[in-house]
């Protein structure tokens, strides 16, 4: 993070919609699998947010 203090809370409503995924078996398997992943996956709440990240 370029500048923690700013990125904190973004990081926090991150974890946040990860603790509701209704998905969450399928992305602790994926996650078990893959050490990378070019893209996230289709059901994934933080998608659009983390494609943006690997534009920047």
């Amino acid at each position: 993070m370029r500048n923690p203090e700013m990125e904190g809370p973004n990081y926090r409503e991150m974890v946040m919609r990860c603790s509701g995924c209704n998905d969450q078996a399928s992305c602790a398997e994926l996650q078990k699998g893959c050490d990378h992943l070019d893209a996230a996956p289709s059901y994934c709440r933080n998608k659009e947010l983390l494609e943006a990240r690997a534009r920047d």
